[in-house]
């Protein structure tokens, strides 16, 4: 048993520094590649923490966090994009290259450039780049599974990360 203990034990310490990494990424090439590092180690430790919990007298905590994490948007979302990560050639996220961008106060139709226009006054900004979270395909299915509203992937990697530490402390 010990050494179930010990490899759930590393397979968590493997998340938290993937976590760790994704948080301090700073390009959206780091980010992204970071969160699919991110899924599959959270993942293994999910799964070896129900192995664990499923070969001890803690079979119904297993089973209380499964039906957490399969009732979560959030959870659910990462479980199945680190899926996609794994079986497919696209991944749950897509690169928007840096480049230039106008900001403007109003809808971008209502603008108009004609020779005139002084290009100058306008609010142009730098852009670097950004991560977008692509619609997942749920298993057995269900459909699809669009990226919870309002999250990146690392604000979805905390919950997770957070979910997960909650389950190593009530199985460890």
């Amino acid at each position: 048993m010990m050494f179930d203990r010990q490899r759930v034990g590393q397979s968590l310490g493997r998340a938290e520094a993937a976590f760790a990494q994704l948080s301090s990424a700073t390009t959206a090439s780091d980010i992204q590649a970071n969160w699919e590092a991110f899924n599959s180690e959270w993942r293994t430790a999910f799964n070896r923490l129900g192995d664990l919990a499923t070969n001890t007298d803690r079979k119904q905590v297993a089973g209380m966090f499964h039906a957490e994490r399969m009732a979560s948007p959030v959870l659910t979302y990462v479980w199945e994009a680190r899926n996609l990560e794994e079986h497919q050639a696209k991944g749950s996220t897509d690169l928007l290259p840096p480049g230039i961008m106008l900001r403007g106060s109003g809808p971008a139709n209502a603008l108009s450039f004609g020779p005139e226009t002084d290009l100058s006054s306008l609010n142009w900004e730098r852009f670097h780049g950004d991560v977008y979270l692509n619609p997942v395909p749920a298993g057995r299915k269900k459909g699809v599974l669009e990226p919870p509203e309002g999250h990146t992937p690392v604000t979805l990697a905390a919950e997770a990360i957070e979910f997960l530490r909650a389950y190593a402390k009530a199985v460890l």
